[in-house]
């Protein structure tokens, strides 16, 4: 059986709204005072996780303070919007993902990462396929859950993170990969909705990135 790859669309992307006319402070007298990063990701969840690392270096480097606001929901387009209505003056900042493509296409927001200035890709991670230990159906190999859902199509089921959002796109991807017809529960957030589903044996499978399932790993409630 040839090996099966489950897209990475987890991007990290750093930006600041451009839109108004307000020119960011030459850069000798940049920053000046504490600046904001939204964060549009549930504490916990991947995208939180992985920025406050690299959050935490660019403050010291700069030497200011970076106050971190978790803002999710709506797949990440809340977070989004207080980027977006922000003066655009470099003292509001964010965080995003693959929904700065997707959610426009779907028609959740009306822009884009056109309209936000990128400063960069901190990280990009390819999700991971786990499966609960306590569910009816405990898969141990992926071969398993092809050969299940080849036999029952649409039953097996598998969370993923809300519509339009990185971990979501992945299970259409592999959805349409194998050419099965999985049963794909979108969950209200990122990937700590996922785990929680799956390690309470709610859901048999979910689709997510390794930093929010690696406690529930270790802890045996779900298997990779």
């Amino acid at each position: 059986m040839k090996g099966l790859w489950i897209a990475g669309l987890s991007l990290l992307l750093l930006f600041a709204a451009i839109s108004g006319g307000v020119k960011v402070q030459a850069a000798e007298e940049y920053p000046t005072k504490p600046i904001m990063a939204i964060v549009p990701f549930e504490p916990g969840a991947g995208g939180d996780l992985k920025s406050r690392p690299w959050l935490e270096k660019a403050s010291a480097v700069l030497g200011k303070p970076i106050v971190i606001v978790n803002k999710p929901g709506a797949g990440q387009t809340i977070g989004y919007r207080e980027v977006y209505r922000a003066k655009p003056d470099g003292y509001t900042i964010g965080t995003g993902a693959a929904t700065l493509v997707t959610s426009k296409l779907l028609g959740f927001c009306p822009y884009d990462y056109r309209d936000f200035t990128l400063f960069g890709r901190p990280y990009h991670s390819n999700p991971i396929l786990i499966a609960s230990t306590k569910g009816k159906r405990s898969f141990k190999k992926v071969e398993e859950v092809l050969s299940s859902a080849k036999s029952n199509p649409g039953e097996v089921t598998i969370a993923t993170t809300a519509v339009g959002g990185p971990y979501w796109t992945a299970a259409m991807l592999f959805q349409e990969g194998t050419g099965l017809k999985f049963n794909l529960v979108p969950q209200e957030g990122s990937g700590g909705f996922v785990v929680t589903q799956v390690a309470g044996g709610h859901i048999e499978l979910g689709i997510l990135g390794v930093d929010e399932s690696r406690g529930q790993i270790e802890a045996g409630n779900v298997r990779p």
